[in-house]
């Protein structure tokens, strides 16, 4: 079939990683670039090489595992996150090949464990909890419980999706992300406390509500580096820890798709 619209698509690594590191510098916080489907189509074994050599991201997410698998066939040593949200039948091979998965449904729990239990290390996971979305992740309460369990597998993250991230006005204190918050601070303190592995003492609740205030903090000056991008018409698919995809604009007279 003769191509009747051909188009070229040029991406700008040097910009991505300038965005990266302009990101880390604002938000304050490690980056995980989120290389999903392909980096959004910019080609994620090309984006990830890049970051990794610039030093300007801890490591990287993608949802399957097969992408975790393309990574590392293409030498990225880095901490490669599986989003899921199923790592279902391909539990053995996150294992195997070093990435971390994220667990939204206690069955995928049990399946890590075994996982752990036999090859006698635990296996190290971080949970998906629904703070109020409604789509994925265990429920607050089963957090704790699976985060107290100590047969072959060890909680060493959290994450939760932010409903209205992009859209909730900061000024509003009942806002739905700031309501997402407040249950992700109380979720984080009992994981901690439940942990056989807690990544740090359990905050006091001061320490607690200063966590919550860097997180909203953080997510402020992502949102503030996001509008500079895009004034700045560079590219970026980077995704912070404390929060979304944050820009992916076009510079004037180029079609990036």
């Amino acid at each position: 079939m003769t191509a009747i619209r051909p188009t070229r698509v040029e991406v700008d690594l040097g910009a991505l990683a300038h965005n990266a590191r302009m990101l880390q510098q604002h938000a304050g916080v490690p980056l995980l670039a989120v290389v999903k489907a392909d980096g959004y189509g910019h080609g994620a074994v090309a984006v990830a090489t890049s970051l990794e050599r610039s030093g300007t991201v801890t490591g990287f997410a993608v949802s399957l595992v097969e992408e975790g698998v393309q990574l590392r066939d293409a030498g990225i040593a880095a901490p490669v996150l599986v989003m899921g949200p199923s790592q279902r039948g391909g539990e053995a091979e996150v294992v195997a090949r070093d990435l971390t998965p994220v667990i939204a449904d206690p069955g995928e729990f049990d399946a890590f464990a075994a996982i752990g239990r036999a090859q006698g290390s635990a296996v190290e996971v971080h949970l998906k909890v629904d703070t109020g979305m409604g789509r994925l992740g265990v429920t607050p309460a089963q957090a704790a419980v699976l985060a107290a369990r100590r047969d072959g597998i060890a909680v060493v993250g959290l994450m939760t999706h932010f409903a209205c991230a992009d859209s909730d006005d900061p000024a509003d204190p009942a806002a739905m992300t700031y309501r997402q918050l407040a249950v992700f601070t109380e979720v984080e303190r009992v994981v901690r406390a439940a942990s056989a592995r807690p990544p740090a003492p359990a905050p006091q609740p001061d320490q607690a509500d200063r966590d919550q205030q860097h997180r909203i903090a953080a997510t402020r000056r992502l949102a503030a580096a996001a509008r500079r991008l895009d004034q700045l018409g560079r590219i970026a698919v980077v995704v912070a820890r404390a929060g979304r995809r944050v820009a992916r604009s076009r510079r004037p007279g180029r079609d990036h798709r």
